[in-house]
């Protein structure tokens, strides 16, 4: 680590700069949707849905404006909770395939890379050798007719 530069630690809730557009989405989306469930429960079902009631047993503004509040609170809570495992499934999905990917595919493509190449090394070997009996064939059938070859060797100087 350079000795001009700060040592950066990291909180367990950091959220990496990759993943903060998946974040910041997350953690909007459930807090509104937290926000809603709040809401519709404190419209929809009034105060004796969520069992509020102030100490004298009445339900007052008060007591209503506390419960939502606390209610926002516990949703606002819950959306980071929720939106952080989200941008993290992300990048724990992306180290799980590069780890399957490392374990599984690499070797595969090495093995098929390397029976390329031997098949390859053959098809070559096979090949220089079908010059050299055919270049040879040429030369003796040359010889037999007392004519001169002067044909270069295959994969001589000259190629």
């Amino acid at each position: 680590m350079s000795a001009n530069r700060p040592e950066q630690s990291e909180s367990l809730f950091n959220v990496t700069p990759t993943r903060r557009r998946t974040y910041a989405i997350a953690f909007t989306l459930f807090s509104l949707i937290g926000y809603g469930v709040v809401i519709w429960l404190h419209v929809a079902g009034g105060m004796a849905a969520v069992n509020v009631a102030s100490p004298s047993d009445e339900v007052g503004a008060a007591a209503m404006a506390w419960s939502i509040m606390f209610g926002f609170a516990i949703a606002h809570a819950a959306a980071f909770g929720l939106a952080l495992v989200s941008a993290e499934i992300a990048g724990g999905t992306m180290v799980i395939a590069d780890y399957l990917r490392i374990k599984l595919v690499v070797p595969v493509q090495e093995r098929l890379r390397n029976e390329g190449r031997a098949e390859g090394r053959e098809e070559g070997r096979a090949q220089a050798n079908r010059s050299w009996r055919e270049w040879n064939l040429r030369r003796r059938e040359a010889e037999a007719r007392g004519e001169s070859f002067d044909e270069p060797e295959p994969y001589g100087e000259d190629e």
